[in-house]
């Protein structure tokens, strides 16, 4: 994030990964902050960072200040 503790963060990626997963379909994660979402009738859920910069998607870290 590019703010500090003082603003609050946006939930667009965790809530985005946790639909994904509830769907069960594939995530990805591109260059220049954009998400993907694959809409397939025979997939499954699966994460892949080609950016690797989401280690950690827990919400847990917002609640510490």
């Amino acid at each position: 994030m590019q703010h500090d503790a003082a603003y609050e963060p946006t939930l667009v990626c965790p809530f985005a990964v946790y639909f994904a997963e509830a769907m069960g379909l594939p995530f990805v994660a591109l260059p220049h902050k954009q998400l993907l979402i694959q809409k397939a009738a025979d997939g499954a859920f699966s994460f892949v960072d080609l950016v690797e910069t989401y280690s950690d998607l827990s919400l847990k870290k917002l609640s510490q200040g």
